[in-house]
C-alpha cells in the first residue's frame, strides 16, 4: 500500500512538472507578404494611415541572386494616395536598410509613415526574394502568465526611462524634450500639487513646449494629484516634446516613466 501511494504521488508530481504552458501568439497589426523578382521588383503598397503601425520588421529569404538590395520604402500621403516612395525615414533599430544579404536577413525599424512598400534591386534576371514586412502599433510587448487561464497577456514593456520632475512656479513645464525623428511614449505619470487646480498633459506644436502646445489629455479639474498607468498608450507625435500644463502658477512635482523611439 505504501509503495503504491508513493508511485501515485510520483505520477502526480510528474504530471505537474509536465503541465503545458500556453503562450499567446501576438499577431501583427500590419503585414505585407511578398515574392519579388527582376520582373516584379515591388511589393503591394500598404495603407498605414489608419493602421498606424510604428514598429516594423522585415524578414526575407533570397534564392539564386548573387547580389541584391532589398529596401523598405515609404511615402507621404498625397490627398489619399501615396506620394513619391523613398527609403523609410525612421530609425533603424536592428540590422540595415537596405538589406544586401544574398541568403536571408532581418531588420527592425521604428517610425510612422502613411504608405509602406518593399522594393528589390537586382542585376541578374533569374531568382526570387520571398519574405514579409510586418508591423505593430507598439514598439514591444512582453508575455506574462495568465492568472486563471494559463494563457498569456500582452503588455507594453518598452519604457526604459524614469524621470522625476518639478514644474517650479510656472503654468507650463517641458517634461521630456523633443528629439528629432523620435516620439515619446508614456507608461506612467504621476504628480501632486496644492492647492487644487486644473492640470492637463500636452505636446509641443514645434520642437519645444514654449512655442505652443496641443493637448494630449482632457483637463483634470480641481485636483491635488493623479497617477496614470498608461501601459504605453499615450504618445506624442514624432519630434515633439511632452509638456505639463496647469491653471495656477505653483509648484507641481511628480514622476514619469517613458520611452523615446
Amino acid at each position: 500500500m505504501k509503495k503504491t501511494l508513493t508511485l501515485v504521488l510520483l505520477g502526480v508530481a510528474i504530471g505537474w512538472a509536465q503541465t503545458p504552458v500556453n503562450v499567446e501568439r501576438i499577431a501583427p497589426d500590419c503585414s505585407i507578404y511578398f515574392t519579388l523578382s527582376h520582373a516584379n521588383p515591388s511589393s503591394v503598397v500598404y495603407d498605414n494611415r489608419q493602421a498606424a503601425c510604428t514598429t516594423w520588421t522585415i524578414t526575407y529569404l533570397s534564392d539564386t541572386f548573387a547580389a541584391l538590395s532589398l529596401q523598405v520604402n515609404a511615402a507621404p500621403d498625397n490627398v489619399g494616395v501615396p506620394g513619391a516612395f523613398a527609403i523609410f525615414p525612421g530609425v533603424v533599430v536592428n540590422g540595415i536598410n537596405p538589406n544586401v544579404a544574398v541568403t536571408q536577413a532581418a531588420t527592425t525599424l521604428f517610425g510612422y509613415m502613411p504608405w509602406m512598400r518593399v522594393d528589390l534591386t537586382v542585376g541578374a534576371v533569374a531568382g526570387t526574394v520571398t519574405g514579409r514586412l510586418y508591423g505593430y502599433r507598439q514598439p514591444s510587448v512582453t508575455l506574462v502568465p495568465g492568472i486563471s487561464s494559463g494563457g498569456a497577456l500582452a503588455i507594453y514593456s518598452g519604457c526604459t526611462n524614469s524621470l522625476p520632475f518639478d514644474t517650479g512656479v510656472a503654468v507650463l513645464k517641458e517634461i521630456v524634450p523633443a528629439v528629432a525623428g523620435k516620439l515619446v511614449r508614456v507608461c506612467h505619470i504621476s504628480l501632486s500639487t496644492s492647492p487644487a487646480e486644473n492640470v492637463w498633459i500636452s505636446q509641443s506644436v514645434g520642437a519645444a513646449c514654449a512655442g505652443g502646445t496641443a493637448a494630449l489629455t482632457g483637463t483634470y479639474i480641481g485636483i491635488t494629484g493623479f497617477a496614470l498607468d498608461l501601459n504605453g498608450a499615450m504618445l506624442t507625435g514624432v519630434g515633439k516634446a511632452l509638456c505639463i500644463e496647469q491653471s495656477v502658477a505653483q509648484a507641481t512635482g511628480g514622476l514619469i516613466s517613458y520611452s523615446q523611439y
